[in-house]
């Protein structure tokens, strides 16, 4: 059985390595086919470049978001707990989930800030959603149209091990994903 477990591993691993090469090799051609730079992709996100900070700030894109539909938000601070639990701490710029942390109650918001001492990146506290499913919208706005898009992919985000508030990524081998 540990054999098989083994073998099972590394076809994940080739598998997963494969994919990530397929989806840079058709970026690639694509960009090719249109003439268009590869580096230029990157450009997206430029206008919440925040100088001051020198990161994109996640609080300055989501300000974008109707607070309707945004999640609440505010920065790190150990003196003003939560008023609700759980919540997720996250570094105010990161990437694929890197960094973030579900407490569950105050002990551990506190013991979180022991924890990670003096560092120069912000953390954010982000009120867990009160919904069981999770979804990532990512749209492009039309150029032609500004009250339009020109891209649109809406993506369930589904933990396979059933945990309540998972730290959902690419590196949580629970997560999958259905557009």
């Amino acid at each position: 059985m540990l054999q098989r477990e083994k073998s099972l591993n590394r076809f994940s691993k080739v598998l997963t390595t494969y994919i990530r090469f397929c989806l840079v090799f058709w970026y690639l051609w694509a960009c090719l086919r249109c003439w268009v730079n590869p580096w230029n992709y990157f450009g997206l996100n430029a206008g919440y470049f925040n100088k001051k900070k020198g990161i994109f700030s996640k609080l300055d894109m989501d300000s974008v978001i109707p607070a309707s539909f945004r999640l609440g938000q505010s920065y790190y601070d150990p003196d003003q707990p939560p008023k609700h639990y759980p919540v997720f701490l996250k570094p105010e710029w990161g990437q694929n989930s890197n960094g973030i942390v579900r407490v569950n109650n105050e002990k551990g918001y506190r013991a979180f800030g022991e924890g990670i001492g003096s560092t120069d990146m912000p953390y954010i506290v982000q009120d867990a959603a009160p919904g069981k499913k999770e979804f990532e919208i990512y749209y492009l706005r039309s150029p032609d149209n500004t009250d339009d898009y020109a891209f649109l992919s809406i993506t369930q985000v589904i933990n396979t091990c059933q945990n309540h508030h998972p730290v959902n990524s690419i590196h949580n081998r629970c997560t999958c994903y259905k557009d």
